[in-house]
């Protein structure tokens, strides 16, 4: 069942979970966490839709005398196959991601990424259609109020204007410098 379109035969289900690995070495010992990511989920489909949905024979197929009054019962045409195929097109088509149940999964959360039909002489009046789907993961997200602390600070203080600043006094300059020998002299003279 794709959404509210049930499907009468599903030829073939193929469902898939990948993984992406990073290339770059990972250190023993270390988290491996970050270094594997599970990629959504992929389901391929090939389904039949047919003039005669199968749940409008009951819920038993028996094909004994039985069968043939709830098949005419059902008054099942081609506009009812045609408003089946265009419900599908509507699920194909729209944005919001939608449930799939299969024999061996329920997706709660699909999107389709390719569609095809095909048709033929062989097909009668059946819709043969094949389907990409991909799982839509949804992330949630949480407000948290952070109260100021020391390190929202800033660690440099921003200048203060001082006005224009008066040139500095020039420094009397130090006493020529004296060869060692000759600051000797003068410290045992003394």
């Amino acid at each position: 069942m794709i959404d509210t379109v049930q499907v009468d035969a599903a030829i073939t289900e193929t469902h898939e979970i990948a993984a992406e690995v990073m290339d770059y070495p990972i250190e023993r010992g270390s988290d491996l966490t970050d270094h594997r990511r599970v990629m959504p989920r992929r389901l391929s489909i090939s389904g039949v839709l047919s003039e005669f949905p199968v749940s409008s024979a009951g819920n038993e197929l028996d094909l004994t005398d039985e069968m043939h009054p709830r098949v005419s019962n059902s008054l099942p045409t081609t506009d009812a196959l045609d408003q089946r195929y265009r419900e599908l097109l509507g699920i194909v088509n729209s944005p919001e991601p939608f449930q799939v149940v299969t024999g061996l999964e329920v997706y709660p959360s699909m999107s389709f990424i390719s569609f095809r039909v095909t048709r033929d002489k062989t097909t009668g009046g059946t819709i043969r259609f094949e389907g990409e789907l991909r799982e839509v993961l949804f992330a949630s997200s949480l407000e948290v109020e952070v109260k100021p602390s020391v390190a929202d600070k800033p660690r440099v203080e921003q200048k203060k204007v001082l006005g224009p600043k008066q040139p500095a006094e020039p420094k009397p300059s130090p006493e020529p410098l004296k060869s060692t020998a000759k600051r000797l002299k003068d410290w045992i003279l003394k």
